[in-house]
């Protein structure tokens, strides 16, 4: 699984058909409002866990409305500048 990483606020319009986002910079809910207007397709924002305290009741409940997970990890190490997205791979169950 792909995992397309934003790291300004610019480039949330010129996103277009992406399933999963990761913010690398601290979102507002504007950001989060852009990005789910800009991905209909949008299934789960990926952010780090301290960056959900920032994120209000009224934007937790948005996305819960419009079935949007949001999940909280880092992609530590990874760089954008050689690859836009971070891959996840699946778990293998025992």
């Amino acid at each position: 699984m792909n995992i397309r990483i934003v790291s300004s606020k610019e480039e949330i319009e010129t996103l277009e058909n992406e399933e999963i986002v990761h913010f690398a910079f601290r979102p507002s809910n504007k950001d989060i409002f852009m990005l789910v207007k800009s991905c209909p397709k949008l299934k789960a924002i990926h952010n780090p866990n301290s960056y959900k305290k920032t994120i209000s009741k009224s934007t937790l409940m948005f996305l819960e409305m419009q079935g949007i997970e949001l999940l909280e990890r880092d992609v530590w190490g990874h760089r954008k500048d050689i690859n836009e997205y971070y891959e996840i791979k699946p778990r293998q169950i025992v």
